[in-house]
């Protein structure tokens, strides 16, 4: 029977014999039982092992969600075509771990001790971690080992085999850093994938690592005395002797021979190359890529004869502080290549294909026929190019930053000038859910800027500004909110928190981390129920509340986050009834209480997925008379445009307010197929459109310049937010479909 298409698109020009690719696959009810067998068929017949995996199950039993793993061949830079089906591969070997040792993997992997060893046809590596951190109330650096606590097998079949190894680096009897590794070997593919994740979960608050490095200990194997280089901004790949050094650093690579520098790249003209490494003998060839290690700076690799030490936290860099909770992830590929078996796996493939992976995309009818992105419009780039024009520029005009802990996040200059962080800057941390944004973009156009964004940004979450450990236990499970940098004097609360980009990415991935990082944001919010969840109601804090606990549900299905979201469903449109709106004493002044489109719009989006999921009368007409109350008078001004403050200064229309409210009114019409409230939602998408998207009036003043006789507040646009453009592009994304249907909006074919 077949599933579904699958369509897997090469971006780099190198062809590969295979190369994993995991992907998710959203399934309508009755489709497809556990466990059933899996196979990708080519166009031209050909058999695929795939290796699958059941991440959410329907009320019937059948699999709502499905991982999937494969290693397809990869073309030339073209987008292959296969069909998901079920049925019995050809006889294939299971990629498993016994005991000590891996199985059926075209590298072997070995745990001693607490060191991992690949071997592969004559070459063998040792791989080992070592660093040195000082710890908060002590003054030396303290020299330690990594300790393996526990090694577990999380997947195996016929593609691959992950382990999850959490361990730490140790003094002694000191515990000085976590430090987990997530391991994968394949079946065809002659490579190890390894993330190396040091975290502070010291609780002795902050700690500066000094040093962090994985070190590869040639065991076996006759390679050249040079090394092949590329790095993400560099020309092209050079070659040099060893011993050699690269070193990034401030967006400045470097490579030096001993202490000669050979090389120097300081343009800040972005490159668009990945970094990789490869050495080659007659034993074969070690291949070696790391992924944004110029964005990730500082960070180094050094090659002798015998070792190669990936420096994660270099010593010759200025030691880098870690916030209790916080941590870094970084991503390594080292391959093992056997040319002289005539193998036809190119090292720059390789490290390209790590770098930038093949595109995993299905038909967007598949999603929408599964119930996911139901309320979103397919990519219609020839019928509404402006519309999809907006949509990418809204993604894309983001302050991005750069540096260990601030790449996937984005600077925000209108809280830094409003000096929220002090004399420090201000961090957006992702504010309004980038990340799940970035996702509905890639299923929608398929285009690698939207997973590269996805990917990082999510990253940067799990490590940076989700508070994995956090010294107050109220703030413990959630994402702290914008503030200096990231995480220092932030707290948490609903209003500032989200779920829906880490739900997508578990379900792309099958993360066990994301897992656990929604399990405690499911916790968080029931220890914290009764501090946040006050009548009356700060609107945003409750509607943003509902939006992530319907995702979190979806991933973690527990009952009491259901029944919350009822209660709160329950509170709100009594108070709703009872005072003509959601109002709420949000306004310039004292004691007065009005309805703000920008906050109830979020009760609605909410309301509307509690439906959807519970079937929930309640939150039905709580999601429709929401945007109701939101799009007439109540909150918009006579011209029909949502403001943000309700009072004579500051009652000017704002288009975060107009974007939202269009988000509201799509999820109306999802439910009722009312043409006249969308008819009221063209005019505010009207509004939006003339100014371009950009963010223009602000609620409260954000651009001033001082200069000798005072300081004046500028006319001139804010600089683009993450926070603002997020809430536009959900805004927008779930309205299109509603004004695409009705027939109103315009549809301009510039082909010629």
């Amino acid at each position: 029977m077949e599933i579904c298409p699958v369509f897997v698109e090469n971006v780099n020009r190198w062809p590969l014999p295979s190369f994993p690719v995991t992907f998710g696959v959203p399934l309508p009810a009755g489709t497809l039982l556990p466990g059933a067998p899996l196979v990708l068929r080519n166009s031209s017949r050909k058999l695929f092992p795939v290796q699958s995996k059941s991440l959410a199950i329907h009320s019937d039993g059948s699999v709502r969600r499905l991982l999937v793993t494969a290693e397809p061949p990869i073309p030339g830079q073209e987008r292959s075509t296969f069909n998901l089906e079920t049925g019995e591969p050809d006889a294939c070997t299971t990629v498993r771990w016994n005991e000590t040792r891996s199985e059926g993997a075209s590298i072997l992997l070995e745990r001693q001790g607490d060191t991992l060893v690949i071997t592969r046809d004559g070459q063998a590596w040792r791989l080992s971690v070592d660093g040195a951190v000082t710890l908060g109330g002590f003054n030396d650096s303290l020299l330690g080992s990594f300790r393996i606590d526990n090694l577990t097998a999380t997947d195996s079949g016929p593609v691959r085999l992950r382990l999850d190894v959490a361990g730490a680096i140790w003094n002694g009897t000191t515990r000085l850093l976590d430090v987990d590794l997530v391991v994968q070997v394949f079946y065809r593919t002659p490579a190890l994938a390894l993330d190396v994740i040091a975290t502070n979960r010291t609780n002795r608050g902050p700690v500066a690592v000094d040093h962090l490095d994985a070190k590869l200990e040639r065991l076996g194997g006759e390679y050249d005395p040079n090394v092949k280089v590329e790095v993400r901004n560099g020309p092209a790949e050079r070659e040099f002797e060893l011993p050699c050094a690269v070193r990034t650093d401030r967006l400045v690579t470097t490579v030096f021979h001993g202490n000669e520098e050979k090389l120097r790249r300081a343009s800040r003209l972005i490159g668009y190359g990945e970094t990789g490494f490869s050495r080659a003998g007659q034993s074969g060839e070690i291949v070696l890529a790391i992924r944004n290690f110029w964005e990730n700076y500082p960070a180094g690799v050094t090659f002798d004869s015998d070792a190669i030490e990936i420096q994660l936290f270099p010593r010759w860099a200025q030691p880098l502080q870690l916030h209790l909770g916080v941590g870094k992830t970084h991503e390594i590929l080292v391959a093992l290549l056997n040319p002289a078996e005539g193998e036809c796996f190119p090292a720059s493939g390789l490290v390209y294909s790590f770098g930038k992976p093949p595109l995993v995309q299905l038909p967007f009818e598949v999603r929408v026929g599964a119930g996911t992105l139901s309320e979103y419009l397919p990519y219609m780039p020839q019928t509404y190019p402006r519309m999809e024009t907006n949509l990418f520029d809204l993604f894309q005009n983001r302050i991005r930053g750069f540096g260990k802990l601030n790449w996937g996040d984005d600077y925000s200059p209108l809280y830094t000038n409003q000096k929220r962080g002090g004399e420090d800057v201000v961090w957006n941390n992702l504010e309004g859910d980038h990340p799940y944004h970035a996702f509905c973009q890639f299923a929608r156009t398929g285009q690698f800027v939207y997973f590269k964004d996805f990917h990082d940004s999510i990253l940067h979450w799990m490590d940076v500004d989700f508070a994995e450990c956090h010294a107050d236990p109220r703030h413990e499970g959630a994402l702290i909110a914008h503030t200096r940098r990231h995480v220092m004097n932030g707290g948490t609360t609903p209003s500032h928190n989200w779920a829906e980009g880490f739900k997508e990415w578990y379900f792309m991935t099958g993360d066990p981390r994301v897992e656990r990082v929604l399990n405690q944001m499911a916790d968080w919010f029931l220890r914290n129920k009764e501090r946040e969840l006050r009548l009356p109601p700060y609107v945003r804090t409750w509607g943003w509340g509902l939006i992530q606990l319907a995702a979190i549900w979806e991933v973690t299905n527990r009952d009491e986050l259901l029944e919350l979201m009822k209660w709160m469903v329950e509170q709100l449109h009594t108070y709703f009834v009872e005072h003509d709106g959601l109002t709420q004493g949000f306004g310039e002044t004292p004691g007065a209480s009005s309805v703000n489109a920008f906050h109830s719009a979020t009760v609605a989006i909410g309301a509307y997925h509690v439906f959807r999921i519970s079937r929930d009368e309640t939150a039905k007409n709580l999601c429709l008379e929401v945007t109701q109350s939101i799009s007439d008078r109540r909150a918009t001004n006579p011209e029909g445009i949502p403001t943000y403050v309700n009072g004579p200064e500051q009652n000017f229309p704002m288009q975060q307010a107009a974007t939202l409210t269009l988000g509201a009114i799509g999820c109306a019409w999802e439910l009722t197929g009312d043409k006249e409230i969308v008819r009221r939602g063209m005019r505010m998408l009207e509004y939006c459109l003339d100014r371009g998207l950009q963010v223009d009036h602000m609620r409260i003043p954000g651009q001033f310049v001082e200069f000798e006789d005072g300081i004046c507040l500028m006319p001139e646009l804010v600089w683009p937010n993450c926070q603002l453009l997020s809430y536009q592009l959900r805004g927008i994304l779930l309205f299109m479909k509603a004004a695409h249907e009705c027939g109103y909006l315009k549809e301009v074919d510039y082909r010629f």
